[in-house]
C-alpha cells in the first residue's frame, strides 16, 4: 500500500471522483470478446459503492505489486492503465479459469494511487475491506517447483485443523512434500507487511 504510481494514466479513470465515508470501488473483468484466446487483452470496468448500504458481493485480491516498473496495459473504463505485470498475471488467470469471473477489490486499481488522502483514508478502511468480502484469493505466482502441491498441503493442513483430527496428519506425507513447501515459503508473498492482516481478517481464503 505504500506503492506510488509514477505516471497520470490513472487521472483518465478517476477523474474529479473521490470516494467518499465507507466507500469503496469494485472490479469487474470482462470477459474475453474473442473466443478462447487466453492472452487476449484484460479489459475491466469499474464502479464505486457503498459498503454498507449497498453490501456488495465480491472477492478481495491478496497479491504482490511486483516490480514497480515492469508494466502491462490493461484497459479500465475505456482507458490504458499500466498494471504491474504480476496483477496483470494474476487478472489473467482469474479471467480465464472463472466462469463467470468474480467482481474484485484490488488495491492497485481500486484505490486512486495518486489521490494521497484518499489512499490514507482507504487504508484506515483496509479491514472492513477485507472482512466483508465474501472470500479472498491470494495471488502467490504462477505454478512452479510443485507449489501445487504445497497448496493442497496446506488446504489439507486447514480441513483437518477445522475437524479437530490432528491425529491423522502424520499419515497424509507431509514429509513428501516438504522441498515443495519450502519453496512456496521463499515466495515474495509471504514477506509482505499486509499480508497477516489481509488473511486473517478475510472469511474465507482461497491459494
Amino acid at each position: 500500500m505504500s506503492h506510488s504510481t509514477e505516471n497520470n494514466f490513472e487521472g483518465a479513470i478517476y477523474g474529479d471522483e473521490t470516494l467518499r465515508h465507507r466507500q469503496i470501488r469494485l472490479l469487474t473483468i470482462l470477459p474475453r470478446d474473442d473466443g478462447n484466446n487466453g492472452d487476449a487483452p484484460i479489459q475491466c470496468s469499474l464502479k464505486p459503492v457503498f459498503l454498507d448500504e449497498e453490501q456488495p458481493v465480491y472477492t478481495a485480491l491478496s497479491y504482490t505489486w511486483g516490480h514497480e516498473h515492469d508494466r502491462v496495459r490493461i484497459e479500465v473504463n475505456g482507458e490504458d492503465f499500466p498494471a504491474t505485470r504480476n496483477l496483470h498475471s494474476a487478472l489473467k488467470h482469474f479471467r480465464n479459469t472463472q466462469d463467470p469471473i468474480p467482481t474484485l477489490w484490488v488495491d492497485a486499481i481500486c484505490i486512486n494511487q495518486n489521490h494521497n488522502n484518499e489512499k490514507e483514508e482507504q487504508v484506515k478502511f483496509m479491514q472492513n475491506i477485507f472482512s466483508g468480502a465474501k472470500e479472498t484469493w491470494a495471488w502467490l505466482g504462477h505454478e512452479a517447483n510443485e507449489s501445487s502441491k504445497a497448496i493442497d498441503l496446506i488446504n489439507d493442513l486447514s480441513n483437518q485443523a477445522d475437524k479437530s483430527q490432528w491425529g491423522s496428519l502424520t499419515s497424509r506425507g507431509l514429509e513428501k512434500h516438504a522441498t515443495a513447501m519450502d519453496h512456496l515459503l521463499a515466495r515474495n508473498y509471504w514477506y509482505r507487511v499486509w499480508i497477516v492482516q489481509e488473511i486473517v481478517l478475510s472469511k474465507n481464503v482461497i491459494f
